[in-house]
């Protein structure tokens, strides 16, 4: 397909691979955008089905179809797919998901007019067995919420709904590396190193779920290795004191032990708290930190019942006890330490004998 020679206003990359279900419904919500300026880089990735062959049935000029002579692996087709973009925005999708007709126009319309943003995002709804549902989303909006949020995860910005400025990841040549489980939240903490991030609270993407995308076939263990190194390299960026970086990477990394491990890491959470501009008397933000500390400290390999006087006693937050997450960290505590749990909740300073 031939190149069209203007330089479009937005890049939408999509690597492919063996996706002949899905690939003419992505390529078809992006065709269909309200707004038009766009060039779409579709890199095949040596597919052994049909993938190939409906791609070349479009006949779009703003269509760039490249066709690997060997298999290079996802990361390839992501970054050389941005090496070879001409736009001035950087769009993803997958080539199993789609983009809402509106989707191009917002993200182009809210980068224009917020020039301190590097990343946007969107909501997104699933498609799961051919039915669409909303996908359930944290409290987290702003930018100082999302940018506190890596600190364990990215639970907001789905990755096919990224629309980066190209400048920014050639200026500092920010690319996608090892991480073929967690590429999106590597790319945010690199990215975030050099602007704000930002989440429309509008659905314009819907993420398909199926047995053979990459992240349902590769393993559980692969994805959480993966995702604590990553975490790790995160951590290793702040400006925050190296006792205090290495505590929360105890924390991701679930191996919090000790009053001494937990009391180290309420000092370093509140710090990075205040280094995202988080501020505790604001409704939203209180919720923000409430729900990550949940995450990690329920997700603790040590669990004892420090934990619950460090929700009950530290944060003032035991509603939480009665959701089902809650349920299930009390009978955990309750299996694995009997009393211990409930005496501690009360004081954990108390001494507690051995044989209870």
């Amino acid at each position: 397909m031939l190149m069209n020679t203007k330089e479009p206003m937005v890049s939408v990359v999509m690597p492919a691979y063996n996706s002949e279900q899905y690939i003419a419904e992505a390529i078809d919500s992006i065709l269909g955008q309200t707004f038009q300026d766009f060039e779409l880089i579709i890199i095949d990735d040596c597919c052994k089905d049909r993938t190939a062959e409906i791609v070349k049935g479009y006949q779009d000029d703003r269509i760039i179809f490249i066709q690997n002579e060997v298999n290079k692996g996802f990361l390839y087709g992501l970054n050389y797919g941005i090496e070879i973009a001409r736009g001035t925005y950087i769009a993803r999708l997958d080539d199993d998901d789609t983009s809402y007709p509106d989707r191009l126009q917002k993200q182009v319309d809210y980068l224009n007019e917020h020039e301190d943003v590097v990343l946007v995002g969107t909501r997104i709804d699933e498609k799961r067995n051919g039915v669409i549902c909303e996908h359930r989303v944290t409290p987290i909006r702003t930018s100082s919420q999302l940018r506190f949020e890596l600190f364990y995860e990215n639970g907001s910005i789905a990755h096919s709904s990224f629309m980066m400025r190209k400048e920014v990841l050639d200026k500092h040549n920010i690319k996608y590396e090892v991480f073929k489980q967690v590429p999106d939240y590597h790319m945010l903490t690199c990215i975030c190193q050099y602007g704000e991030l930002a989440r429309l609270d509008e659905t314009l993407v819907t993420w398909r779920i199926h047995p053979q995308q990459s992240t349902n076939v590769r393993s559980k263990r692969m994805k959480t290795d993966e995702f604590d190194k990553a975490r790790c390299m995160y951590i290793d960026t702040l400006a925050m004191p190296e006792d205090y970086k290495l505590i929360l990477k105890k924390a991701v990394c679930r191996e919090l032990n000790g009053k001494a491990d937990y009391d180290l890491f309420h000092k370093a959470f509140e710090q990075y708290a205040d280094m995202c501009k988080l501020d505790h008397k604001k409704k939203e933000d209180a919720l923000c930190c409430q729900l990550m500390l949940r995450r990690v400290l329920v997700d603790q390999r040590h669990n004892s019942g420090l934990l619950g006087y460090y929700m009950k006693n530290k944060f003032k937050d035991t509603k939480w006890l009665r959701t089902r997450l809650g349920v299930e960290f009390v009978i955990k505590c309750i299996i694995g330490y009997n009393k211990r749990w409930y005496q501690s909740t009360v004081d954990y300073t108390k001494p507690i004998r051995a044989e209870e």
